[in-house]
């Protein structure tokens, strides 16, 4: 028969506190920790993406000055330069835009997979270390019974 004392039930209040306690040093902070390195791993990609707009921008800016360049040479080579030039601006801003568009939904999707994976990881962590702290208890409490029907 269980026996439920006073000083059983602070007991396990206070196992309680200590679990939570180690829990939160232990567990939680590494699990923040592994977010904020894949935040930084995402804001790094979205860095990178931004270097690349950039970089088109710049070569951008290299084809309007070649532009104006050719404008002094001829009528007739202008407008095939400035046919071309407009030609591959746009399939650069294009292809840049679909790789920025393409990067952020990835950095979008691994932020939440890899959140929703924290949150199984933690679930598990958490149901596992209470049926622990459960088979614990109840073995103390069978322990406690056993030594005072001694």
């Amino acid at each position: 028969m269980l026996n439920i004392t006073f000083p059983s039930i602070v007991f396990t209040i206070i196992n309680i506190l200590v679990f939570a306690w180690i829990m939160k040093k232990f567990l939680f902070q590494r699990v923040l920790d592994v977010i904020d390195e894949r935040q930084k791993n995402i804001q790094a990609q979205f860095d990178e993406a931004k270097a690349r707009e950039d970089a088109a921008d710049s070569k951008k800016a290299e084809y309007e000055a070649h532009i104006r360049d050719v404008k002094l040479e001829s009528e007739k080579i202008l407008e095939e330069s400035r046919v071309k030039a407009e030609s591959e601006r746009q399939n650069l801003l294009e292809e840049t835009q679909a790789e920025i568009s393409h990067m952020k939904k990835k950095a979008e999707e691994d932020m939440r997979i890899e959140s929703v994976n924290a949150k199984k990881n933690l679930q598990a962590d958490i149901a596992r270390l209470a049926i622990q702290a459960a088979h614990k208890i109840m073995t103390e409490g069978q322990e406690a019974n056993e030594g005072t029907s001694n």
